[in-house]
This record gives structure tokens, C-alpha cells and sequence, in this order.
């Protein structure tokens, strides 16, 4: 596990009408919130973990509340891309199962580090 993500807001744009947020706040928690898009205007605090797999090369990996759903990425920072899948169930339907591939671009928008 790492703490390198910690601080960090990230700009994802995943297609030219879908773009996100994500701001690192913890060990053990993110922030995001839509930019544009489906959810455009929605925002939570998830639980989530980082691994450091190389340098500038993240596992990141988070599960959502609204719909249970659980997140898979690595967070490439020398390429600046991401490349993944979530896997979960299809809105309220826990009938109903959804897994499909997720890929970004990645903007670094700065970095916070909190004194201690």
C-alpha cells in the first residue's frame, strides 16, 4: 500500500462528454464528483486503496455506495492514463450483474500535503 496518491486532485476525462474528479484524501478514503456527463453534478466519498506497482504506476482500487459497484484501475502517471473495469450490479437490480472496461485520460490538477 502507498500514501504517494494522498492530497492529489486528478482531472479524468474519459470521453468527450464524461469527466470527473478525484481528489485522494486518506488511507482509506477519495473524493469525486462529475464534471460533465450522465452524473454530471453528483459527488460522494467512497472507500478505497492504493498500490504503489511502480513508480508513478498505481492499483487503485474503490467501491461505491450508491450503486454497489467495485472499481479496478491502474493510474498511469508518466503516460497520464487510465485503463480498468468496474464490476458490480445494474442499479438496484441485484439480479442483474454489470462488469465493463474503464479508461481515462489524467490531468494532475495539484497537490495538497498537510503538515503533520
Amino acid at each position: 500500500f502507498t500514501d504517494a496518491l494522498i492530497g492529489m486532485r486528478n482531472q479524468y476525462t474519459y470521453s468527450p462528454t464524461e469527466r470527473y474528479e478525484h481528489i485522494y484524501l486518506n488511507d482509506n478514503f477519495y473524493t469525486w464528483q462529475c464534471l460533465d456527463g450522465v452524473e454530471k453534478g453528483l459527488a460522494d466519498v467512497d472507500r478505497c486503496h492504493y498500490v504503489q506497482v511502480a513508480e508513478d504506476l498505481y492499483l487503485f482500487v474503490w467501491r461505491e455506495k450508491i450503486i454497489p459497484t467495485l472499481g479496478v484501475i491502474l493510474i498511469d502517471l508518466q503516460q497520464m492514463r487510465t485503463d480498468g473495469k468496474i464490476m458490480g450490479y445494474q442499479g438496484s437490480d441485484f439480479g442483474a450483474l454489470s462488469n465493463f472496461p474503464v479508461g481515462a485520460s489524467a490531468k494532475i490538477l495539484n497537490v495538497t500535503r498537510h503538515q503533520e
